[in-house]
């Protein structure tokens, strides 16, 4: 399998999820305030100067109001919460994605860097002279065959 069929979708997760996370933390603690507000907001200046009808009204409108405000902002709330849950999810899947798609391109990139190099172990041949044998099979073979001319 190819690492990048695993990296490109955990890069894609993790930078959702990010983006969720921090908007989702930003918008709840915007609407915890927008709560915290709602419920310190009296409305007793506004009937202080009322006449008693006016009160009545007054009241019944601005605590339904205030009712309806505060049942919109806990849902809003509620609603940026989910989208911060959302995106830790979105965080913990990309990253099944992401390390295992890392590990394989760096194991990858590793068995590349040995096979181009040839890492090498000196082995002693006939009459003495040093033959480099590396992984490679058709090399080893060029390698030995290079020695017996040589040696001949």
């Amino acid at each position: 399998m190819r690492p990048v069929k695993l990296i490109l979708p955990g890069l894609f997760l993790l930078t959702l999820g990010a983006g969720n996370v921090g908007v989702g933390s930003f918008k709840s603690a915007e609407y915890q305030q927008v709560l915290e507000d709602l419920s310190v907001l009296d409305s007793s200046a506004v009937l202080q100067n009322a006449s008693p009808m006016r009160r009545i009204q007054v009241a019944k409108v601005s605590a339904d109001r205030l009712s309806a405000r505060l049942t919109k902002a806990q849902h809003r709330r509620d609603f940026y919460n989910l989208v911060t849950f959302g995106g830790k999810c979105f965080i913990g899947l990309g990253l099944i994605f992401f390390l295992p798609g890392l590990v394989l391109c760096l194991r990858d990139r590793m068995n590349d860097s040995q096979e181009s190099s040839g890492t090498a172990c000196p082995i002693s041949s006939l009459n003495g002279t040093e033959v480099l044998r590396t992984e490679n099979t058709e090399k080893n073979t060029m390698d030995y065959k290079e020695a017996e001319i040589n040696a001949a």
